[in-house]
């Protein structure tokens, strides 16, 4: 029995990988990465000092 497709919203999420992208995209995409843990430790820092 073959898989339809179904309407999730991953389906239409276009996979791209980061060694396909260009340098600027590619530092563009670390800084917000490595921003949000950042500031998901910091929270966590300030949270466990309240």
């Amino acid at each position: 029995m073959e898989q339809q497709p179904t309407d999730s919203p991953f389906n239409s999420f276009d996979a791209k990988l980061l060694v396909h992208t260009s340098d600027a995209e590619r530092v563009d995409f670390y800084k917000k990465t490595y921003g949000h843990v950042a500031g998901g430790v910091l929270v966590f820092i300030i949270f466990e000092y309240l």
